[in-house]
């Protein structure tokens, strides 16, 4: 499999052998929940679990084992989404955290100033 899908905003990490990239638009603008993850060894893409929620200008790092995703914005341009979400690798599940970025007045409207 490819990367075949245009990407941009999306979050992405490395560690050891893999990369993942997950979130983005697509070149019509559409938000997307999908995952994907790189091996280097193999030079490979793999369709991994989509995560819970669409979202764009988001953040991703590793952090024991886990791939975890931050921010910001969700369907309609104008969603500020405050949960984040961790990737198991082991069990291919997304898990959504509650409040794992702070809604604030002044970050709404620097992002909205973005769009």
């Amino acid at each position: 499999m490819t990367l075949n899908t245009s990407r941009s905003l999306f979050a992405s990490a490395s560690q050891g052998g893999i990369t993942i990239v997950a979130g983005d638009c697509n070149l019509n603008g559409t938000m997307l929940n999908s995952s994907k993850v790189y091996n280097v060894d193999t030079s490979t893409w793999e369709m991994i679990q989509c995560m819970t929620k669409a979202r764009k200008m988001c953040a991703g790092v590793f952090m024991d084992d886990k791939f975890y995703v931050v921010g910001v914005i969700g369907p309609g341009n104008t969603t500020l989404i405050t949960p984040g979400e961790e990737y198991n690798l082991e069990t291919n599940i997304w898990w959504e955290i509650p409040k794992m970025f702070p809604e604030h007045v002044e970050i709404k409207d620097q992002v909205r100033h973005l769009l």
